[in-house]
């Protein structure tokens, strides 16, 4: 059942694209929500829970890589890759110090969003070349 599923997204370019563009959509919401309620506390936490907006990008995350096949024979500059790296530092750096009061939590979850950050980013950008 699942297998059909995932071969019929596959087969689909326009689901693909909706489940690409959802992630991005999620990500830049979610990193602008994220800096702002560093910067002004009670911002974003006023409307919304800021962990709810966590969870979502990471599960449009997890969703985009399972479900979006990976391009191949693309070349990636090398400017490209400082400018992934430092996003992918920033985010993590942002997801660290918004869950800083959960302790070794946000230790844990600041690395694993710069992975994620940084895996997607390249995902993205070999997406766009191909």
């Amino acid at each position: 059942m699942v297998g059909e599923v995932i071969k019929k997204i596959h087969a689909t370019p326009v689901i693909q694209t909706v489940i690409a563009e959802f992630f991005r959509a999620a990500l830049v919401v979610g990193s602008i929500a994220m800096v702002l309620e560093v910067v002004r506390p009670g911002t974003v936490s006023y409307f919304v829970n800021p962990l709810i907006i966590l969870l979502i990008v990471v599960g449009s995350a997890l969703v985009t890589i399972g479900l979006v096949p990976p391009k191949a024979n693309i070349t990636t500059q090398k400017s490209d890759w400082w400018f992934l790296g430092v996003l992918a530092l920033a985010a993590g750096w942002v997801i660290g110090w918004t869950l800083r009061d959960f302790g070794w939590l946000a230790w844990v979850l600041g690395p694993i969003t710069a992975m994620m950050v940084a895996a997607i980013g390249m995902e993205l950008d070999n997406e766009e070349e191909a």
